[in-house]
């Protein structure tokens, strides 16, 4: 009997790792500055001596992929400079206390380190003495640093950037990763080990560099000619009012599995709007629209329906299914200035996106594409189709 659970599914994505969370680009593309910022920074490293900085920005902007790829260069450096680094990562949402991060440091060295009945001065000790010989100097990542309450941060910061000097040829080099400055969390003596240039900032990514970052790891996950350039654009697009590269990734690999889900030979426009809708509630749409009224529903429909399957749509082609939609439905259509407005205020509300790009007809100038990232196009038309025949239905024949 055929194994009913058989995966017969056509296969889109080839390589998932590359859609994870913790997989480590070889390169790192918009991230040249703080990476140079970095390595700037802990150049000192390489001849001995301790160095601190934070990187500070939202989620989703390099700030951990950067500090990894960071630490992979300066330790291969270090070799050629006959040093030892070696480069450690803790998350604190996980481990919320000196005690816990410095026990999970001392695994590191010590499989055998017990996690009961032992100090904190006794784990550095022996992260220490380990450090020492082996000749080894040891960079720390504290990702999450702002998830610690203030007494542990100061704790944590002080004894690390303390411990050299307790003697011994090693060193313990830190780097804070958080969503904000939490210098001022630290007391004086811990704030202290941290100059001004050593706060490295992360802003959000822009629309065109979530572009080439989606796009570097499409080519890398899906199989050829399964994912376009413009689904690529759409996911770059439905991702940039955050500028988060983990929500877009995550964009990415959704739309690949819906399609996959759906037995399709490629990853489709709609694909990407389920994959919106599924990865990032927007709320209950029907309550949503039901405080429309009807010109603003009768504009989004008429974005749905220009649309079709295509990524994007037109002003003037919007404007004619907008009139066709409007007698459709027993209402005058509203004059250009104020189907502008509505179609404004449409944008300004998330329902539709807006992107300028250079004028595909050559002819110098710029023109308007909108789309739809958010909400499946076809549920979306079946739902405003529904309230407007209702109204219809009713005798609510508004000039609104």
């Amino acid at each position: 009997m055929e194994n009913e659970y058989e995966f017969k599914r056509k296969s889109l994505i080839r390589n998932y790792e590359v859609l994870s969370f913790e997989y480590s680009p070889p390169t790192l593309l918009h991230r040249d500055i703080q990476m140079q910022q970095l390595q700037s920074r802990f150049k000192p490293v390489l001849q001995g001596l301790s160095r601190t900085a934070m990187l500070v920005g939202s989620v989703g902007t390099g700030k951990t992929a950067t500090a990894k790829l960071f630490c992979q260069h300066i330790a291969k450096e270090a070799i050629s400079h006959n040093r030892n680094i070696s480069c450690h990562i803790v998350n604190c949402r996980q481990k919320r206390t000196e005690h816990s991060i410095l026990h999970t440091i001392d695994l590191k060295f010590n499989p055998s380190s017990p996690t009961r009945g032992m100090a904190q001065d006794d784990y550095l000790r022996s992260i220490i003495h380990h450090l020492n010989t082996t000749h080894t100097d040891m960079i720390l990542i504290l990702d999450e640093a702002d998830a610690l309450p203030k007494k542990s941060l100061t704790d944590i910061v002080y004894s690390l950037t303390r411990a050299s000097e307790a003697g011994g040829k090693s060193t313990i080099s830190l780097i804070l990763i958080s969503q904000r400055n939490i210098l001022d969390c630290l007391d004086a003596a811990a704030a202290s080990t941290f100059r001004k240039s050593s706060i490295i900032n992360f802003s959000k990514y822009t629309a065109l560099e979530l572009r080439d970052i989606i796009q570097s790891r499409a080519d890398l996950a899906y199989f050829p000619g399964t994912i376009s350039e413009e689904c690529v654009s759409m996911i770059a697009n439905a991702s940039s009012e955050w500028g988060d590269a983990r929500f877009a990734i995550e964009l990415l690999e959704t739309s690949g599995l819906i399609a996959e889900e759906k037995n399709l030979d490629e990853v489709t426009s709609e694909c990407v709007r389920l994959a919106k809708n599924t990865t990032f509630s927007q709320g209950s749409k029907e309550v949503r629209l039901s405080k429309m009224n009807s010109h603003m529903k009768l504009v989004l429909l008429a974005v749905c329906r220009s649309l079709s399957n295509d990524f994007y749509t037109t002003v003037p082609a919007v404007k004619r299914s907008y009139d066709i939609a409007s007698e459709e439905y027993g209402l005058k259509p509203k004059a250009e200035t104020m189907f502008r407005k509505i179609l404004s205020d449409l944008i300004d509300e998330g329902w539709i996106g807006s992107e300028e790009v250079i004028d595909p007809n050559g002819r110098g100038g710029r023109t308007v594409h909108l789309g739809i990232y958010d909400f499946p196009i076809d549920e979306l038309k079946k739902i405003l189709e529904n309230e407007l025949r209702t109204q219809k239905c009713d005798g609510i024949n508004t000039t609104e």
